[in-house]
């Protein structure tokens, strides 16, 4: 796994500042896992973890989700899939920490994740907003 004391780059920004500052949170709480992995915490110091990770991406992604309806985003639809694909991921996680067995693997798939999602999903809408889209009447 490449630096996973990561952190936030003005390359990751997509132009919008509350959706910045909502990936730098979830940025911050990714390395949290990984450091109480790292420190060899007890089981439900690992899931506690998870647990608030999963909390706050729950936000986040409701966020991006209102944010793309209210600007007519014509790929929400797609960008809605990723979110569930996520939180798949996140419970399986769940689990594996109750077992005690959470994988560097996973931790890898949780900053892979981020970065894609930002670089490319979370760019493309956020594009969208500030090209000029209006907000769609309803």
């Amino acid at each position: 796994m490449e630096d996973r004391k990561m952190e936030w780059k003005a390359e990751y920004s997509v132009g919008l500042r509350e959706i910045d500052d909502q990936h730098k949170e979830l940025l911050s709480l990714f390395c949290r896992v990984t450091d109480v992995l790292d420190d060899s915490k007890s089981w439900t110091d690992v899931h506690y973890r998870i647990v608030e990770l999963r909390t706050f991406a729950t936000y986040h992604f409701e966020f991006e989700e209102a944010l793309m309806r209210m600007f007519g985003y014509p790929e929400q639809d797609r960008h809605g899939d990723s979110h569930k694909q996520f939180f798949i991921k996140m419970a399986e996680f769940e689990k594996h920490s109750i077992l005690g067995d959470v994988k560097q693997d996973m931790l890898q798939f949780l900053f892979d994740w981020l970065f894609s999602h930002i670089m490319k999903s979370d760019k493309a809408y956020a594009q969208h907003i500030l090209s000029g889209a209006t907000v769609v009447q309803s």
